[in-house]
């Protein structure tokens, strides 16, 4: 099984997408680039899913179905992490503040 064609092309995909990213959101700053360049793994998602199901016959329920459960633990320490600071924000004192 040899791959280099399609590996070579999504580096390539990568490359790209990093140029055009910095590129476009570098007049708006630091952050801005920073949020380009954080949400590039999400643009090239579609691409690394196709190539695996097109290629090796894994589908996309394979790479994300595992990922559901802890997704959604990981939304409901959040919820229940925010109601409790809100719930506790006027009541601890400022040196004892959580610093999230």
């Amino acid at each position: 099984m040899n791959f280099q064609r399609q590996e070579a092309m999504v580096s390539i995909a990568q490359a790209a997408v990093t140029v055009l990213a910095v590129v476009a959101c570098a007049p708006f700053g630091l952050l801005a680039t920073s949020i380009g360049i954080a949400a590039r793994p999400f643009v090239l998602l579609p691409l690394s899913v196709g190539l695996l199901k097109r290629h090796c016959a894994i589908s996309a329920a394979t790479v994300f179905l595992p990922a559901v459960a802890a997704a959604g633990g990981q939304s409901h320490h959040g919820s229940v992490r925010m109601a409790l600071r809100t719930a506790l924000e006027g009541t601890v004192a400022t040196s004892w503040r959580c610093p999230c």
